[in-house]
């Protein structure tokens, strides 16, 4: 008889453990491996090989390991899966058997929770691995209270924990069809009270929202009319909202036409460059002047301007005398090139026989 080995969840990873023996019971290996194979709803038409590996005389002899990977797409979720043997030979017999069989998220039980006076005044507690929760029509879930709806508290570990388990999966996705809302929390409308409150207690931090990935948004808040976001300090020292950002990263960016304003309407934005312009302080005409005249002499002494060493009025002052400079002692093997000013040694060059210059000395 096979083995249940459960109600796996989708994508997952699992491993169970097979016997083969001779006729007298005793552990023998396969003659010929022959296939393992899963086949969906007990349909022999129906089978795949995806994601299966076959061990053989895994540690000991006649004990074979299986390993089933449920990430390919024949592995659907709310099925039934048989695992087959086909076609191996053992103790020279031919052998065809069911090995084990699963489901994929086929075996949801209803459990109902009562209120704590018929739990001897205790909050009912609930651990599932699994939860699924679908309405097509109505809320998916409704929970109402006089206080309060739902609370969760932790004395020192993580109250609510959302980790995802595959590579690419949600730790939690909230996701709304069509033009529904993926999660909705709203305050009494009649009363004062908050949708969400979250308070990070004495020194720890009420929410972190980290965007994960290089290029990912860490949070999207969106509204066509009302606030997006209202963040108040409600007393003490505290900051309405800090933003700090890590590393080189920059604190606070806006993107779009929208403003930042204080608490009298007054634009932020607007405030501050006011501000900056009342606190600058132009220079005169005669500053403006000196700067000008300064500019050039700056820029023909920059140092490394044209090449390691050499300024750009170096350069110039070269050029004007190799090419437009006095010359003297040509054809001696030593020439001299004179500046445009007439008397100042720019170059003095050594050549060969056919011209070439073999050494060159620079003034400057």
């Amino acid at each position: 008889m096979s083995k249940y080995l459960g109600d796996y969840v989708e994508d997952s990873t699992h491993h169970f453990v097979w016997g083969s023996n001779d006729a007298a019971g005793g552990a023998i290996t396969r003659d010929t491996d022959g296939t393992i194979e899963v086949w969906k709803e007990g349909d022999s038409t129906a089978n795949s090989t995806a994601g299966i590996t076959d061990d053989e005389d895994e540690g000991e002899t006649g004990i074979h390991r299986v390993s089933l990977v449920l990430t390919d797409v024949f592995y659907a979720t709310g099925k039934d899966y048989t695992v087959v043997l086909r076609d191996a030979t053992i103790d020279g017999q031919t052998v065809q058997a069911v090995l084990a069989e699963f489901s994929i998220e086929n075996r949801f039980e209803e459990v109902t929770l009562g209120d704590n006076a018929n739990h001897g005044g205790s909050s009912a507690v609930l651990t599932l691995k699994q939860l699924v929760v679908n309405n097509p029509s109505g809320a998916a879930v409704d929970i109402d209270g006089t206080s309060s709806g739902v609370e969760v508290a932790a004395s020192a570990g993580t109250a609510v924990s959302f980790v995802s388990g595959g590579t690419n999966g949600s730790g939690l996705l909230l996701d709304g069809d069509g033009t529904g809302a993926g999660l909705t929390i709203m305050g009494d409308p009649t009363g004062s009270g908050q949708g969400v409150k979250i308070d990070g207690g004495q020194t720890g931090v009420g929410i972190i929202v980290n965007g994960g990935a290089s290029s990912g948004v860490a949070m999207a808040i969106a509204s066509t009319s009302s606030d997006c976001i209202t963040v108040t300090a409600s007393g003490g020292n505290g900051d309405g909202i800090q933003i700090t950002a890590n590393g080189t990263g920059v604190d606070m960016k806006l993107a779009g036409s929208g403003t930042i304003e204080d608490g009298s309407s007054n634009d932020v934005t607007q405030v501050g460059a006011a501000a900056a312009l009342t606190a600058y302080d132009p220079p005169t005409k005669t500053e403006m002047d000196t700067r000008f005249t300064a500019a050039p002499a700056a820029l023909l002494d920059l140092t490394d301007g044209i090449e390691t060493g050499v300024t750009l009025k170096q350069s110039l002052q070269r050029i004007g005398a190799a090419t437009a400079g006095k010359v003297s002692d040509a054809g001696s093997g030593t020439e001299i090139f004179v500046g445009m000013d007439g008397s100042t040694v720019r170059i003095t060059a050594t050549v060969d026989d056919v011209g070439n210059r073999t050494a060159i000395t620079y003034d400057p």
